[in-house]
């Protein structure tokens, strides 16, 4: 894993998001972290359930990094996190309702994403399996952007 998603999955980590406190808990009990006789560890794996990006989106010389996850949420939709590095640390931008998946070594993973030519103050937005993510200024992080989804058949501006 390259240290700029090390560093942007250990601050998600720290995050307040649900999905950060299920990949943190202790599933597994004393037998933390290994194989057992009944199976794979149950805790969360990174090399088994994270897929990333690392992508300038703003074009700034400082990128942007995708956590892509396939881990059960009790819904159908695996879920995605746009990190963003403000000031010294990392703050989570947006959360992508479903990346959706391609194939890689035989297996599906969580990993969909397609730049787009138009931008919001220069950041530019992107499409995943659920739909096209635009962006809008962060109210409680002053200089930094959040995204959210477009609304389908939204007219999007190039600025």
């Amino acid at each position: 894993m390259p240290p700029l998603v090390r560093d942007a999955l250990n601050a998600f980590r720290n995050s307040d998001e649900g999905v950060a406190w299920s990949i943190t808990r202790n599933d597994d009990g004393p037998v933390t972290g290994r194989d057992t006789g009944e199976g794979r560890s149950l805790n969360f794996d990174p090399s088994r359930q994270l897929s990333w990006a690392i992508i300038d989106l703003n074009g700034d010389g400082r990128a942007e990094v995708f956590l892509l996850f396939r881990i059960g949420t009790g819904t159908a939709e695996p879920p995605g996190f746009v990190m963003q590095r403000h000031g010294e640390g990392w703050r989570v931008a947006c959360e992508i309702a479903d990346p959706g998946f391609v194939v890689r070594d035989g297996r599906n993973v969580p990993g969909s994403i397609h730049l787009l030519p138009a931008r919001t103050r220069g950041w530019r937005h992107f499409r995943v399996f659920s739909g096209t993510y635009g962006w809008y200024a962060s109210q409680e992080s002053p200089g930094a952007m959040n995204c959210a989804p477009l609304p389908f058949g939204t007219e999007i501006r190039t600025r």
